[in-house]
């Protein structure tokens, strides 16, 4: 790892250094445009020269003054009596806007999409050409049985969009110097990207528990006598892998449930007198069980949190410095001090006697 760390450095400094060669460089176009989604003013915004597998980044959340509710691009997070629960269905339409959810951090709120190059009803139903990125108001409206002004009005803050641009070719230049000068550009903005997906993997749930797996690993690997606390670190991070994939799951299983579908059905039905009942029952079921998938999403991610939280109990039990006594039991200087200078006291005041009486004395 570290070799391979010392060869990312040894070629951004390369670049840098070429960059910085007297020659002039093409112009290049920016590599994505920043589109910011604010309620009541950002609309549907076009993604269609992406082409599939290219990939769109969205940061940051919105938040309801209804109830309290955050929804980023990918998801709504719910603080029903202060514990917040989580389930697909954010800001954004995704599978019917010609995307695939990659990547989705309900912490971090930031989501990784790609064009999937298929279904892009809601951006024809739009006048767009898919991919395109369509807020969700409507159903959004629906759920929460208010008018789409009214969700609009309390929805607060902002969600960025990275959406890369189409490359435009540029010209050859005609020193050799110049394009030595775009390698090196190219380089750093690789090294910067590379820095880019780090970061967001260590922000993820599986990224979070590998690093407080290495700091329960370093914490223990110091004393014979906590070894095995360190083998249960294995063991740690395999029920949080195991978690995690149950979360994906079912996430991904969520993603494809239309729940406003089924509560229009459900809606339709109740309106159909008994000889509906038999159905009814069976829609209740389809949304009890659609409300399981949900709760066992949020259930592994409080699991996993549970591993973050063990690990991290670990690295802070296993400190050297834990259990600092104020008064040393064995070699205290301070209780040394103490008893030298009651010796000092002691034979200052037998002096003091001694003389004394030698003033009584005939």
């Amino acid at each position: 790892m570290r070799s391979v760390l010392l060869g990312t450095a040894a070629v951004l400094a390369l670049g840098a250094g070429i960059v910085l060669l007297p020659a002039k460089p093409a112009p290049q176009q920016p590599l994505a445009s920043h589109v910011v989604f604010q309620p009541g003013v950002a609309a549907h915004v076009p993604v269609g020269e992406i082409r599939p597998g290219g990939e769109i980044v969205l940061e940051g959340a919105l938040r309801s003054t209804i109830d309290g509710a955050v929804l980023d691009a990918a998801t709504r997070t719910d603080y029903a009596l202060g514990v917040p629960t989580t389930r697909p269905g954010g800001y954004f339409e995704i599978e019917r806007a010609g995307l695939r959810l990659v990547t989705s951090d309900p912490i971090t709120h930031s989501v990784k999409l790609v064009a999937s190059g298929g279904d892009a009803s809601a951006c024809e139903a739009a006048g767009l050409a898919g991919p395109c990125l369509v807020p969700r108001t409507k159903d959004l409206a629906r759920e929460g049985m208010i008018a789409e002004g009214e969700l609009a009005r309390s929805l607060h803050g902002k969600i960025e969009a990275k959406v890369p641009r189409v490359a435009v070719a540029a010209p050859i230049p005609p020193a050799p110097l110049a394009s030595y000068g775009l390698f090196g550009a190219a380089g750093l903005l690789l090294g910067a990207a590379g820095a880019s997906v780090a970061r967001k993997r260590r922000a993820s749930p599986m990224g979070r528990v590998r690093a407080e797996a290495d700091r329960a690993r370093a914490a223990t690997s110091r004393d014979p006598s906590l070894g095995e606390l360190h083998r249960k670190i294995v063991d740690l991070v395999a029920r949080a892998e195991s978690l995690d994939a149950t979360r994906l799951a079912c996430e991904a299983r969520a993603r494809k449930i239309d729940r406003a579908a089924l509560l229009g059905r459900r809606a339709t039905l109740e309106k159909g007198g008994p000889e509906a009942a038999d159905t009814l029952g069976w829609i209740d079921r389809e949304i009890a069980e659609a409300d399981r998938v949900d709760e066992d999403a949020r259930l592994a991610i409080a699991g996993i949190e549970r591993v973050i939280a063990a690990l991290s109990v670990i690295a802070l039990a296993s400190r050297e410095e834990r259990g600092v006594r104020v008064r040393a039991e064995v070699d205290d200087p301070v209780e040394a001090v103490r008893v030298e200078l009651e010796r000092r006291e002691e034979a200052r005041a037998e002096v003091e006697d001694e003389v004394a009486l030698r003033r009584q004395a005939p």
